[in-house]
């Protein structure tokens, strides 16, 4: 089944699913992957055994968590190797971060972190701000060096994968996903 096939499944049935996966560790026992449709994450033991560029079939129960649809537990986990093209993260603009792009790599550009914090605090969210709207940014606990990092003062663009704790967030891997935004070059004919 394809991951978009899969997403309109009813919550409680057991579905096999194959992707390449986005994350190893730094997000904890969660495994988020993707295919050409969409995207699903995946909880539990089996899942863990994955890492990023991985291409994998995971099968699992559909559960609605907080609002994320996931496979939770997965039950069942075969590694096939490493994708022969990894995913990209999509660029997209705050205000199309929802459903359609949950689980997926996507990267906003051009934003601000909106805190008073000096370093980036483990388990805490933080407000993206494009100049007009705002979008959380949770910094997991285990996300791979990102805690006790300097936060960048000025715009950047940030990568993560599309989440959903009740509401939508935007889940950083690593400090390589969060960097100094460079305006275009622009030529003047």
């Amino acid at each position: 089944t394809d991951l978009l096939d899969a997403r309109t499944n009813y919550v409680g049935q057991t579905v096999t699913i194959t992707g390449v996966v986005t994350n190893g560790g730094e997000l904890g026992g969660i495994r988020y992957l993707q295919d050409g449709t969409a995207g699903l994450s995946a909880y539990g033991s089996p899942a863990t055994n994955a890492d990023v560029g991985d291409t994998v079939t995971f099968t699992g129960e559909l559960v609605d968590y907080s609002g994320l649809l996931e496979l939770s537990p997965t039950t069942n986990a075969i590694i096939h190797g490493t994708a022969v093209v990894p995913p990209t993260a999509l660029v997209i603009p705050m205000t199309l971060a929802d459903d359609v792009y949950e689980s997926q790599l996507i990267e906003f550009q051009n934003v601000l972190i909106q805190t008073t914090d000096l370093v980036f605090q483990g388990n805490t969210n933080y407000d993206l701000f494009d100049g007009v709207n705002t979008f959380a940014m949770r910094v997991d606990d285990d996300a791979t060096g990102i805690v006790g990092q300097t936060i960048p003062t000025g715009a950047v663009n940030v990568t993560g994968l599309l989440g959903q704790y009740n509401t939508h967030q935007l889940l950083p891997r690593t400090m390589a996903d969060i960097v100094a935004y460079v305006a275009p070059t622009k030529e003047i004919n």
